[in-house]
């Protein structure tokens, strides 16, 4: 199978000031029609992205076309929640044809190899703020709560809070020989067998074996084009990334 990874695309409305990121990513997905097994969309995708019942964000109309349109030509596109999307319903279900995990991670079969897979963000949390931060985002009351405050206002305080963390390199700081998810997946790897762990969040485009022989791989971000990996039998390779054969 061709299994394709993506994360932290961050894409912002139309009038949100990166256009030519969404324009990248719409070209990536088309470009998967006919050649792609499985799209893996690991994680913030969209910068912002606060589903209501009856209305999703608005002004990004070609990425989310070029989604169905990808889903509907054979490819299962897998999305899963990141800190920054974690906020959908069912749209991307029932109209774009999309499965969708809120699990921090799961293990998946892939061309006779194990892979776990996922945002990174909850396995990776390094302080009490951060595992804070994170149960704040997924707790269901306050979403509730959020759901129903004028939506204008929490669409202009996401966007700040999105622009400052994005601006913000402490929040990406990654050690890759000193790192709770590097520890997550060497504990994960003693009691449970895996080849491959992909995850997103850290902005950062790593490649490293890790204890008990397995590969960790972080992606990068999309700020400077295009970034993906490529899980091709037993082939793992993407922009910028080492080829691996095992």
């Amino acid at each position: 199978m061709e299994c394709y990874f993506v994360s932290d695309v961050h894409l912002c409305p139309v009038d949100g000031g990166n256009a030519s990121t969404a324009e990248t990513f719409v070209n990536f997905l088309r470009s998967l029609q006919g050649k792609a097994d499985v799209l893996y969309l690991l994680g913030d995708i969209f910068d912002f992205w606060l589903e209501y019942e009856d209305e999703i964000p608005s002004g990004y109309e070609s990425v989310l076309s070029e989604m169905k349109a990808l889903a509907r030509s054979g490819c299962k596109v897998k999305f899963f929640r990141g800190n920054h999307d974690y906020w959908t319903l069912d749209y991307f279900q029932r109209e774009l044809g999309m499965e969708v995990f809120s699990e921090p991670y799961l293990i998946e079969r892939i061309n006779g190899m194990d892979v776990c897979v996922g945002h990174g963000d909850v396995v990776g949390c390094r302080t009490l703020k951060e595992r804070i931060t994170f149960f704040l985002f997924r707790n269901r009351f306050l979403i509730g709560v959020l759901r129903r405050l004028p939506r204008r206002w929490i669409s202009a305080f996401a966007h700040r809070w999105s622009a400052r963390s994005r601006k913000s390199s402490l929040g990406y700081l990654f050690d890759p020989e000193n790192s709770e998810l590097r520890r997550f997946c060497e504990k994960l790897g003693r009691t449970t067998h895996v080849d491959h762990f992909i995850f997103g969040h850290f902005h950062r485009k790593i490649s490293i074996p890790i204890e008990g022989g397995a590969f960790l791989h972080i992606l990068g971000d999309w700020s400077d084009g295009e970034n993906y990996l490529n899980l091709s039998g037993t082939n793992i390779s993407g922009l910028g990334f080492p080829n691996t054969i095992i």
